[in-house]
């Protein structure tokens, strides 16, 4: 998607909004948008039939993005989770919970590199837990 808008800078400067739903590689897609200058406005999670989803909308900016602020996490680390995620919410949980899964099965068995992302998935996962 990046490639895209980068192939057609027009267009891209004439649009109010960039609605995306990329199915991978979501991290280069709020990259590029935070080194564009493309604010991210609104970032949804959905389910259906067990695979996730997520909708991101950016407008255009001016400035670091005040989304990418997020103290507990570097802006690197924000790319990867998604900033609008990172607050008490059941399907944001549970998302960051297959992610700890995912990486936790490639920690246990015994991948070298994966150690620092099963980290910060489950800080991630902390962050979007609703309290009891």
């Amino acid at each position: 998607m990046a490639r895209i808008c980068d192939g057609a800078p027009t267009v891209v400067a004439s649009l109010a909004q960039i609605v995306v739903q990329p199915n991978s590689g979501i991290d280069v897609f709020r990259r590029w948008a935070f080194s564009n200058s493309w604010h991210l406005q609104k970032e949804v999670m959905l389910t259906e039939n067990g695979r996730y989803f997520q909708v991101l909308a950016f407008v255009p900016g001016h400035g670091d993005d005040p989304a990418y602020a997020n103290a507990p996490f570097s802006r690197e680390e924000l790319f990867q989770l998604g900033p609008k995620l990172l607050c008490p919410a059941a399907i944001h949980a549970a998302w960051f919970a297959t992610q700890v899964a995912r990486v936790g099965a490639l920690v246990e068995q015994g991948v070298p590199g994966f150690e620092a992302e099963y980290a910060l998935w489950g800080r991630a996962l902390r962050a979007a837990s609703i309290p009891v």
